[in-house]
């Protein structure tokens, strides 16, 4: 698979990505800060949406997307199978690529921490839809991201959008995305699963108490749309942090109001897991979307969530 300025190639062919038949979420809600999917999310789009290592000769291959802007599962297996020569190889993602056109990569070289996209030969699924599933080592970042991603935790209005299936592992912390260590003094923001619930921070650097946090239920395996709001320096506790899941109304616990940090986040933007891969922090579950706005999106949630559910068939 290569990526190209006019169509991607891979296993099924060239697709063209030029016309006016295609629109995707990101044509209808522009501005991203930047978005990731196993779809194709804008016509303006013509790269690749994940590059894969097989784990037979570790050879590596971008993937692309098929004619109808699904990922090209069938480039996808073809390559980590060999073909059928291979039917039991395992296919890891070390890029998932960004489409925003911010050139805000998820990267991971390392073999022991890439999430895995095949297992034995076959695509992993969330619903009907393929998915990454985090393996409880599995990490990957966005490199040199720390100023970037600050709006999340500034005091910028901003949006964050997750398509995931929740872990099945009650029994520990596990870390969505962050862009902080999670420690007292760290400025940023995260997604988290502890036991039976989610959970939505921000952190203001200055001591564990100083910290915005929005809590709900949520149940092992599921599968869910996550809206989040964020608003560190709002003037209404409740209005910091909001979630909505699976096109439900306001979820907001938060009672804090202390001043938002300004400072850059303390980490890069971090997927699947803490700033050091372990399984002890590690989410075990999928994800097929995930997408920042740094700019106010409330009017938008609704459509934004119909078109992830319309796809996705996440809720009825």
């Amino acid at each position: 698979m290569i990526r190209s300025s006019g169509a991607v190639l891979g296993g099924s062919g060239i697709i063209p990505v030029s016309g006016a038949s295609f629109t995707g979420l990101l044509d209808d809600y522009p501005n991203a800060a930047a978005a990731y999917s196993v779809r194709r999310l804008s016509s303006t789009y013509s790269g690749a949406l994940i590059r894969v290592r097989e784990d037979v000769g570790d050879t590596e291959q971008d993937i692309g997307f098929d004619a109808n802007g699904d990922l090209d599962v069938t480039a996808l297996e073809n390559f980590v199978t060999d073909n059928g020569n291979n039917p039991t190889a395992n296919g890891f993602v070390t890029t998932w690529y960004d489409q925003s056109g911010n050139s805000k990569d998820f990267i991971q070289a390392t073999t022991a921490n890439q999430p895995q996209v095949v297992s034995s030969g076959s695509v992993e699924l969330a619903g009907t839809k393929l998915s990454i599933l985090g393996l409880g080592t599995s990490l990957m970042t966005v490199p040199s991201s720390t100023a970037y991603f600050k709006f999340l935790h500034d005091g910028t209005v901003s949006f964050n959008s997750n398509v995931i299936e929740t872990s099945g592992d009650e029994t520990q912390l596990e870390f969505i995305w962050l862009t902080n260590n999670s420690s007292s003094t760290n400025s940023g923001a995260d997604l988290s699963q502890n036991a039976s619930e989610l959970r939505q921070f921000t952190r203001n650097g200055v001591s564990s108490a100083q910290r915005n946090e929005n809590k709900w239920a949520a149940t092992s395996n599921s599968y869910e749309l996550v809206s989040l709001r964020f608003d560190a320096d709002n003037a209404t506790a409740a209005d910091r942090v909001i979630a909505n899941v699976n096109g439900g109304g306001d979820l907001a616990s938060n009672t804090r109001t202390f001043a938002a940090s300004t400072a850059d986040s303390t980490a890069d933007l971090h997927l699947f897991n803490y700033f050091v891969p372990s399984n002890n922090f590690g989410f075990q579950g999928k994800y097929q979307e995930l997408i920042f706005w740094d700019s106010d999106q409330s009017s938008n949630r609704a459509g934004i969530e119909t078109n992830q559910n319309t796809y996705y068939s996440i809720y009825a």
